[in-house]
Formats: C-alpha cells, structure tokens, sequence
C-alpha cells in the first residue's frame, strides 16, 4: 500500500505509522527522483556547461617562460582559451632598453592573432612565436623577447 500522504512537489511518499511501505513505493520514488534530478541538471537554460562557465569566466591567462637565446623559438603557454591577442614583456625591466649608440631593446610587445609586434606573434594555435635579435630586425630596433637569463610574462586575452 503506498503512503496515506505525498509530497507537495514530487508526489513522494509520505508515510504515517498506520501505512506499509511496500518495496514498489520505494522504487516508484528513486524513479521520481532520478527524473526530476536528470530533467534538471540536463536543463541548459538552468544551468551552464563547464565549457561555458569556463569561457565565460576565463578571459585573461598569464604564463612565464624562461629566455633561451635562440633567435627564435615556439613557446607553447596551454592557453586555457582562443587568445584574440597577447602582451608580453620582460619582467623587472624596462619598456625599451636604448643602447649608446641609439639601440633600442624592446623589451615589451603585444600580438594580435593575423598580425605582430617586431619578435613576437600570436600563432593560430595559441602558441608564441618569440625572437631575439642579435642585429638590428628593423632600423635600430632589436627585438627582446627571448634573452638568455631573462623571464618573460606573457598575458593572453580573449575578448569578452
């Protein structure tokens, strides 16, 4: 015999000390409940997928990378997101470093994906390419994105 009494909002049973609970009552409630729980958890307009939440929340990732060298080199961030552009500098140092002869040493850029900065672009799979000019890259301008001993931060955005 099912319960004399149910509940307001699911129709569960709700049992009085004269009633006898059956083991049919119990499943008929464990179904009530997988469906309303699965019927609302699986209402996207209730609730977000992860995937959302995450694009919705994360729109700037910093990463740090350790200076090579290399003239030139790929540094893979893991970018949790498309990144729509990138700025990266050299920390604990200047914008632009100028040598005694009218050199200078940038030391800051940003890449926008389609298009960079002097040493430094924003790849269509979120990687950088960095560089490290040992000769002038254009006019007196050298690009500083890759010096041995130096860290970098890059700082990815994407827009919002």
């Amino acid at each position: 015999m099912s319960s004399t009494y149910k509940t307001e909002n699911l129709g569960l049973n709700n049992w009085i000390g004269s009633d006898t609970p059956e083991m049919e009552d119990f499943n008929r409630d464990n179904d009530l409940i997988e469906t309303a729980v699965s019927q609302h958890t699986s209402d996207e307009t209730s609730h977000i997928t992860e995937a959302e939440r995450n694009k919705w929340n994360n729109y700037i990732y910093t990463y740090t990378y350790p200076g090579n060298g290399n003239t030139s080199r790929t540094v893979d961030a893991q970018c949790p997101f498309d990144a729509e552009f990138c700025i990266v500098f050299t920390d604990g140092r200047s914008i632009k470093d100028t040598g005694s002869s009218s050199q200078s040493r940038n030391n800051f850029g940003v890449a926008v994906k389609g298009s960079y900065t002097l040493g430094l672009r924003l790849n269509q799979d979120n990687t950088l390419t960095v560089s490290q000019s040992s000769t002038a890259a254009y006019s007196n301008e050298f690009a500083c994105f890759n010096a041995l001993n130096s860290v970098y931060v890059a700082v990815f955005f994407r827009s919002v």
